[in-house]
């Protein structure tokens, strides 16, 4: 289960491309400057110079995710993201990985609910290999029974090994299907056995034909490179890649402000002695005014060491809690605000509920401190300003921004809208929010 406990992120990443127009340079007030055109083909194209070091970041992003597998056929996605490294047409087995590690790159991929990522930083003069390399395997992955059989005993494998590494596996997702009713968005994203037992080379080619297509992709690159030159050598391994079909709308309709009742399940637990609880609340999503309230409250109960449920559950001398994470959980267009909490017996887990809510009703009931929420304000603003640290992070921020789609022009007062956050505000929110209203799952132990 990944839960993404950094919404600033999530956010701010979001803010950009709608408000573009194509082929033009971004205003200065961005946080970097960079170009965007579109090939014929529907290919979105981001350039971005960062000189700082002789590398350079390539991401090429498909706008699907687990979100867009059928019913019976849950890990369809991220057995794709898999199978990109299998070869295609000029491309052997693995001659992708194999390549960057020689020339001292590195790569990585993630699959989410609504988007793949491929993203790999290399030396600058490495560019059109890369270039060569994605564009290689977005025209012709290949795909037969051999490899199709391979990843599925690989993540099968794989999953057995997860099962035996997280007793709370099945406690989290009794939660995420009380959580978030939609399909969609609660089922596992690496599937079940018995979905990668169903999937068949129809399916994975038939996936792969519609949405691994320029059409439905960004490219994105970042980093010591000369703009028209990078330029023409897009143009010259993308261009002639045909475009695909039109992209059909997931699979299930999802309601992004669906209501939840109040309901505390349990959970039997034999595999672990170390009792826990899943505790949620569903709030709006990004991009709602109440977000940015809802962040600075992530940050005073949850974000570092002085932050209340910290001081409250670990830093005190009878430690109360052996794990505590959560925080808010963006699920394409849904969100909700977690507590998860691991203890060592029942006793203290009990506890535990007890401080959290505690500190909610405290919340909903006083005004927090003028000097706590500037605590929490500075320490949400030195994140926020290191997003940019590196190509890949810039990388990564353009190529988010871009499938997120939300206008460019909320930028630039993003940060303010965080800082401009009261007290009275926090209050209001947790009102708003945190009431009887939420799932709470508990693991019941030996």
């Amino acid at each position: 289960m990944r839960y993404r406990t950094w919404p600033w992120i999530v956010l701010s990443v979001c803010v950009l491309f709608h408000g573009i127009s194509r082929g033009g340079q971004l205003d200065r007030q961005s946080p970097f400057p960079f170009s965007t055109f579109e090939l014929k083909n529907g290919l979105t194209v981001l350039l971005a110079q960062d000189g700082t070091l002789p590398v350079v970041t390539i991401a090429v992003a498909y706008k699907v995710g687990s979100m867009h597998e059928d019913l019976d056929k849950a890990g369809l996605a991220y057995f794709l993201e898999n199978l990109m490294f299998e070869g295609s047409r000029n491309v052997s087995r693995m001659q992708h990985v194999r390549f960057i590690q020689r020339i001292g790159g590195r790569l990585n991929a993630v699959t989410e609910r609504d988007r793949t990522i491929f993203y790999q930083t290399v030396p600058s003069h490495h560019l059109t290999s890369i270039l060569w390399l994605e564009s290689d395997r977005m025209m012709s992955l290949s795909i037969d029974q051999a490899n199709v059989d391979f990843w599925k005993s690989n993540l099968k494998s794989g999953l057995k090994m997860r099962s035996g590494q997280d007793p709370y596996q099945n406690g989290s997702r009794v939660f995420d299907a009380l959580l978030y009713p939609d399909y969609a968005i609660n089922h596992p994203s690496l599937g079940t056995r018995a979905d990668l037992d169903s999937i068949t080379v129809a399916d994975v080619r038939d996936f792969y034909q519609t949405y691994y297509r320029p059409n439905n992709a960004v490219l994105c690159i970042v980093g010591d490179i000369e703009l028209n030159r990078t330029g023409e050598l897009v143009r010259k391994y993308f261009q002639g890649l045909p475009r695909g079909p039109d992209i059909p709308p997931a699979p299930t309709a999802r309601d992004s402000d669906i209501k939840i009742a109040g309901i505390t399940k349990t959970v039997e637990n034999l595999s672990t002695s170390a009792p826990g609880f899943f505790l949620g609340y569903r709030i709006p999503k990004a991009r709602s005014d109440d977000f940015y309230a809802l962040t600075l409250i992530e940050y005073i109960l949850m974000r570092g060491n002085s932050s209340r449920l910290h001081r409250r559950l670990i830093k005190r001398e009878e430690r109360l809690a052996s794990q505590l994470s959560g925080g808010i959980d963006i699920r394409h267009d849904q969100a909700a605000f977690l507590f998860i909490v691991f203890s060592s017996n029942e006793l203290k887990k009990e506890r535990c509920q007890k401080e959290i809510f505690s500190e909610i009703n405290k919340l909903k009931s006083s005004l927090v401190s003028e000097k706590e929420l500037l605590k929490a304000k500075n320490v949400f603003k030195r994140d926020y300003v290191n997003r940019y640290a590196t190509s890949v992070d810039k990388t990564l921020f353009l190529t988010n921004a871009f499938l997120s789609g939300i206008p460019w022009v909320e930028l630039p007062s993003e940060l303010d809208q965080y800082l401009s956050v009261t007290a009275p505000r926090i209050m209001f929110t947790m009102g708003q929010y945190f009431a009887q209203d939420r799932i709470l799952v508990n693991i019941k132990t030996r």
